[in-house]
């Protein structure tokens, strides 16, 4: 399927890592579907190479375009747990880069949103963005947090999906609550 050429509205988020993968990316809205267009993955110990902060910076600054255009997402969404990584994204040269806030974090309510618009056809993944669709394909339940009665995927440190995962409830949750929102 292709995907539009123009978006009404851009969101991005991110799952911070520098030992652990960094996965972020870029969905944009358009006729009352969300797009996830594009996405940065690096993971530290596959690559053999640490990224510094400064460099994360720029490949979110990077990741911030679409059809050769920059575009600035409304929210883009960190994970709460990581303020160090916002501040200096707000203080940074990349306008764009400004709008980053804490995810909510809470893992069942970004599932539901996320697996609610995924089976609506309210979101549709880019075929290029294989590290998001490996991510949400082989994510497993932790059974020994299910049996304390507590919902929480396998983490995992280099390769393991959660880290894309993590990535998409973040930006599922604002996602919802705009279509929500709209009526849609």
């Amino acid at each position: 399927e292709k995907v539009p050429d123009n978006f009404t509205m851009y969101l991005a988020g991110f799952d911070y890592g520098i030992s652990n993968p960094f996965v972020a990316q870029l969905w944009g809205l358009a006729g009352g579907i969300w797009y996830c267009l594009k996405e940065v993955e690096w993971d530290s110990k596959k690559r053999q190479k640490q990224k510094t902060d400064p460099e994360y910076i720029e490949d979110m600054a990077r990741l911030c375009y679409w059809n050769d255009r920059p575009v600035h997402p409304e929210k883009i969404l960190a994970p709460p747990e990581e303020p160090g990584i916002q501040r200096l994204m707000k203080q940074c040269k990349h306008p764009a880069l400004s709008s980053v806030r804490s995810a909510q974090n809470a893992i069942m309510p970004g599932i539901e949103d996320l697996t609610t618009i995924l089976s609506l056809g309210r979101l549709k993944i880019f075929h290029k963005c294989e590290a998001t669709i490996y991510g949400l394909a082989n994510l497993l339940w932790d059974e020994k947090k299910q049996q304390q009665g507590i919902d929480m995927f396998i983490k995992g440190g280099s390769g393991a999906p959660d880290h894309a995962a993590d990535a998409s409830r973040y930006i599922a949750r604002e996602a919802a609550k705009e279509l929500r929102q709209r009526n849609l």
